[in-house]
């Protein structure tokens, strides 16, 4: 719901003209109480960011230009809820850039599923690669699958629907045979794999790509995972080692690498002399083994282990 009185309304409608001197007065008071707020708060923080900018986007109306703090911020609410974003820009209890502002750096590339070349082109222009030390370079790729609610969208950016399983050419042709093997339909994922990068010696973090799928197998992770370690390597950066959590279909892809029934924590890399290194999420791995405990002669009863005092 909107509110039924813009911020506005609410000042036209209830304000009262005061006489020039007392508004020279009310004006000194007020340039007063900027600079005890301004004392109060941090310098160079985002409490501080803010008030500068409603200053200025009142003076300078139209012709604002918000500074990047602001846009990613803005970007997230909007991301988060468009209508709560556009009732707390039409309130005017704050000035907030027009969505159409907002709009090219939401839009700058095909948000198709894969890998997203486009993003990765956008993380090496931001970061300026290029002009990195080698060290910096170095990142790690991250991947875990989360379950989504099934259903199909019309996307009219590109003219398809969007919700079928999509996990990689080569998975899709073998999805593709057992489905006229079953004599089936194309299914609609229920579950997306997501793809991520992180900065080792930076502070980078960023997705690069998503593959819907109905629960991803160490099969299809195979090539989705190969795909993404060559095109980064091929664009510049270093790519140092694999981390996901414990899951069944993360084990068995990491166990492909090696000789059979061994454990394997390293395959030589195909892109350069060096190794590529596979991490298992810590937290999950503390976590898994909490649970494992906690079912163990209690609770679900499902684990069975002990401490051996021998």
């Amino acid at each position: 719901s909107r509110l039924s009185r813009s911020g506005a309304d609410v000042t036209e409608g209830d304000s009262i003209t005061l006489p020039v001197g007392t508004s020279t007065l009310v004006h000194q008071a007020m340039e007063q109480e900027e600079s005890a707020f301004m004392s109060a708060v941090p310098e160079h923080s985002y409490a501080a960011l803010l008030w500068e900018q409603q200053k200025k986007s009142f003076q300078k109306g139209k012709g604002m230009r918000w500074h990047p703090a602001i846009i990613r911020f803005c970007v997230a609410l909007q991301s988060k809820s468009s209508a709560t974003y556009d009732l707390l820009r039409e309130s005017g209890f704050l000035k907030l850039p027009h969505p159409n502002t907002l709009h090219p750096y939401t839009h700058f590339g095909e948000p198709t599923a894969g890998f997203n070349s486009d993003l990765v082109l956008r993380i090496v222009e931001d970061i300026n690669l290029y002009s990195l030390p080698e060290h910096e370079r170095n990142i790690t790729i991250m991947f875990d699958e989360m379950k989504i609610k099934a259903g199909l969208v019309y996307s009219v950016r590109s003219g398809a629907v969007v919700g079928f399983v999509d996990v990689g050419s080569i998975a899709n042709e073998i999805l593709q045979f057992e489905v006229k093997c079953k004599g089936g339909e194309v299914p609609i994922a229920s579950h997306v794999l997501v793809l991520m990068i992180r900065g080792i010696f930076t502070s980078l973090r960023s997705p690069i790509g998503y593959y819907p799928s109905l629960g991803v197998s160490s099969h299809q992770l195979y090539p989705c995972i190969w795909e993404a370690i060559n095109l980064l390597e091929a664009v510049g950066f270093i790519v140092r080692s694999l981390a996901s959590d414990g899951a069944s279909a993360n084990r068995k892809f990491y166990r492909i690498h090696g000789p059979r029934n061994s454990f394997t924590h390293s395959v030589s890399h195909p892109a350069a002399e060096r190794d590529l290194f596979f991490f298992c999420d810590a937290p999950h791995l503390m976590k898994t083994t909490r649970n494992n405990w906690e079912n163990s002669g209690f609770n679900n009863m499902t684990r069975n282990l002990h401490v051996s005092l021998l």
